[in-house]
């Protein structure tokens, strides 16, 4: 069985239950760590999905809301309850990373604790992007059709309906497949961005689909739901708000 795993804000993996084993012995899943494998409806602390006895992770359960309630810190990228963390500029600091950020906060020195929203121009580029991909893509997938139903000597109506399905298909493939691996689709990965859940963390399968879709009601009303990020405080567009996700800076 294959796993994803979130360490210090970043998903990971995919892993088999083998290596879950050699994970927690190295320190790098925990009973708060957040993992997902298919058929799981979002992420979950990986004590809610496995038998800490089997596992040796310790039974205390006292941190089991905490992680399903949680947030990440700004300086760590770790999962804590919100209540144990210091709320600074909309972004968190946990207890341990604390003193560290009182003391550079006395320095005077500069450090990311807010997210770096990602602005409607740089986001319109990465969406560029991803059109002319996706463009190529099912420019190859049309001559291929059109190159079968000549053999098959069929009309050109009966060619556009697979022609429409497959373009559909593929793009919403696209788009979930490097959303959830990666975080950003090669036009976001070029231009420097990710997408995120509202708490910081990776989005899921369920997430990205819905979000690939929400995209169209985006367009359809005159592009006005893209438009939106230019004036939102957290430069979230229609679809960003439909689906709770945000668009941040790498």
């Amino acid at each position: 069985m294959s796993w994803h795993y979130v360490e210090n804000g970043q998903q990971k993996g995919p892993v088999q239950d083998v290596d879950i084993e050699r994970l927690i012995a190295a320190g790098a899943i925990g009973p708060e760590t957040l993992v997902w494998r298919e058929g799981m409806a979002d992420w979950q602390a990986y004590r809610e999905v496995s038998a800490p006895s089997v596992r040796g992770i310790p039974t205390d359960t006292s941190g089991a809301r905490a992680a399903s309630a949680g947030a990440f810190c700004g300086q760590c990228g770790r999962l804590f309850a919100p209540e144990d963390m210091l709320r600074f500029e909309g972004a968190y600091v946990c207890a341990a990373c604390k003193p560290a950020f009182f003391q550079r906060l006395k320095e005077g020195s500069h450090f990311a604790t807010a997210r770096n929203y990602a602005g409607f121009k740089i986001r319109l580029g990465a969406k560029l992007i991803d059109y002319v991909i996706l463009w190529v893509a099912q420019m190859a997938f049309a001559l291929l059709i059109a190159v079968f139903f000549r053999q098959a000597s069929s009309s050109t109506i009966a060619a556009q309906i697979p022609l429409m399905l497959m373009q559909l298909l593929f793009a919403a493939a696209y788009t979930c497949w490097f959303l959830v691996k990666f975080g950003a689709t090669p036009g976001k990965m070029a231009c420097g961005l990710k997408v995120i859940t509202a708490e910081g963390g990776p989005i899921t399968f369920g997430r990205a689909l819905g979000r690939h879709f929400a995209e169209f009601l985006s367009g359809m009303i005159l592009a006005i739901g893209y438009i939106m990020a230019a004036f939102d405080k957290e430069k979230r567009s229609l679809h960003d708000r439909i689906c709770n996700t945000r668009v941040v800076r790498a």
